[in-house]
């Protein structure tokens, strides 16, 4: 009876072991995230200029914050281009990029008519947003209406994975 037992344990316990590792193959790797219009999240800086028709000249750099070369920390690159007068569903206004190792994480776009670009962003891409001004769109981007330091009004589009990833890097290595 305990050798029969044992081999029965034996082989749930190869088979848990099989089927366990199946379902763990992709978990490493994140999943892009939907975000304004053509982009998602984790493209690259090249990947949004082919998405977005745009050339090197066409933006202005506001931010390009990373260690210096002798740092021994992991990489971390903050990196945020601003493009004025461009146009999404037919609305004017200014978009703002910002990559985190270089892979998109926030998007940032301050249209000239904010109300007649919800309803754009609603009909276009069937965001729709809370009383309190915000949504989700899976599987990790958050959108919502905000104001920055200036006042001016906007919506963001961020992926809430690749911002835990910074988090925890400003954690452990700042």
């Amino acid at each position: 009876m305990t050798s029969k037992y044992l081999r029965s344990f034996c082989a749930t316990a190869v088979v848990l072991t099989l089927f366990s590792g199946v379902g763990c193959r992709n978990e490493g790797k994140p999943k892009r995230s939907k975000m304004m219009g053509p982009l998602y999240s984790y493209q690259s800086l090249q990947a949004v200029q082919r998405s977005l028709d745009l050339n090197v000249g066409d933006w202005d750099v506001l931010e390009d914050r990373r260690p210096l070369s002798s740092d021994k920390r992991p990489p971390f690159r903050m990196f945020t281009i601003s493009r004025k007068n461009w146009v999404q569903w037919r609305n004017a206004g200014d978009l703002q990029l910002t990559f985190f190792n270089d892979r998109l994480m926030i998007v940032r776009f301050y249209p000239m008519n904010i109300d007649m670009f919800k309803g754009a962003l609603s009909a276009e891409d069937g965001i729709g947003f809370t009383a309190q001004g915000d949504a989700w769109i899976d599987p990790s981007t958050r959108v919502w209406v905000g104001k920055d330091d200036s006042g001016k009004i906007y919506v963001g589009w961020i992926d809430k994975v690749l911002q835990h990833e910074m988090d925890e890097w400003i954690k452990k290595y700042s």
